[in-house]
């Protein structure tokens, strides 16, 4: 069955299968249009697979024609966006409301990818505490104060330790805690300092309707192909895993221990994750039935691929077509 087990949604065996979503789940709304000229704003979650989306279409739009990690100049309040607003994509650690706020082109595809709470926080924790390292010297020298500080204290701390973890967070003022305080669900609000409450929840579920497309760092192929259909850009065969932690500092995430101290620190981000998964599995869903739709009804990877590229090649057509 298609949402049965593994990392895909997929269950595509290598030599193909024939399917009908509609047997399966009903009828849906119409599946969306692709978009022919692809300009893109995504909000950067950290340790959510953005990297890998970064990657993804910087591969294919160019790296001249994306903005990766602009919030540096969307902060400074007497930069010149008229640059950043003109590339195709661009991509921030700064909130939904914000960047929306900032980017105010309501022709953009709006995305962005949550992961697990669970293993989202422990990878953040890993990836701050990776700043310390002396290999880091150079990225560390321009982290702000703060960030420089709170560093600091993660590399002064045994983080297997479940009982030293607990009392380092609980010691983090508001600002260093709010790194890692239910940090997906601030992302989708404007909340960035106090702690996250019920309000911010609910804010958070609501901002999900301004996305087009909803992701999850555990289904990033499947994302990515979803994208390629929708946008008509190129297919990509495999996830590229981009800016993985090299260590996690003895953190473990199946160690029931760790999730206790953090779960008061996950407890909104998991229900807003549940809400999340729903948006997804659905743009899937529609993203199949055009699948089907268009005539491949043997599926495999060699045919989506080509159908892919045939979308992609019918965008690229009718661009050149506008352009005269």
């Amino acid at each position: 069955m298609p949402f049965k087990g593994g990392k895909h949604i997929r269950s595509v065996s290598s030599h193909g299968r024939k399917f009908s979503w509609q047997k399966l789940f009903g009828t849906s709304a119409a599946s969306p249009q692709p978009v022919v000229t692809c300009r893109v704003l995504y909000v950067h979650i950290p340790k959510a697979g953005g990297s890998a989306v970064n990657d993804y279409f910087s591969r294919r739009l160019g790296l001249e024609n994306c903005a990766i990690h602009a919030e540096g100049l969307l902060r400074d309040p007497s930069a010149d966006l008229s640059t950043v607003s003109q590339k195709q994509f661009i991509s921030a650690h700064l909130t939904l409301p914000r960047l929306l706020e900032q980017i105010n082109q309501p022709d953009r595809f709006v995305m962005t990818v949550l992961r697990n709470p669970l293993e989202q926080t422990v990878s953040h924790l890993a990836w701050m505490r990776y700043q310390a390292e002396k290999s880091q010297e150079a990225a560390f020298s321009k982290l702000p104060e703060y960030v420089q500080e709170l560093v600091g204290k993660l590399a002064e701390t045994d983080l297997s330790d479940p009982e030293g973890l607990d009392a380092l967070l609980a010691s983090l003022c508001p600002r260093e805690r709010s790194f890692f305080d239910n940090c997906q669900t601030r992302y989708l609000t404007r909340q960035l300092n106090d702690p996250v409450n019920e309000s911010q929840l609910a804010q958070a579920i609501q901002g999900l309707q301004a996305f087009n497309l909803v992701g999850l760092a555990e289904y990033m192929q499947d994302l990515f192909d979803c994208l390629s259909w929708r946008l008509g850009l190129p297919g990509a065969d495999g996830a590229r895993r981009v800016n993985v932690s090299r260590t996690k500092f003895g953190l473990d995430a199946s160690n029931p221990a760790i999730g206790e101290v953090l779960e008061p620190y996950i407890r909104f981000d998991r229900q807003l994750y549940a809400e999340a998964k729903l948006h997804f599995f659905s743009s899937m869903f529609r993203f199949w039935q055009d699948v089907e739709k268009s005539g491949v009804d043997f599926i495999n990877r060699k045919t989506l691929a080509r159908a892919m590229s045939d979308r992609a090649a019918r965008s690229v057509q009718v661009t050149g077509e506008k352009a005269r």
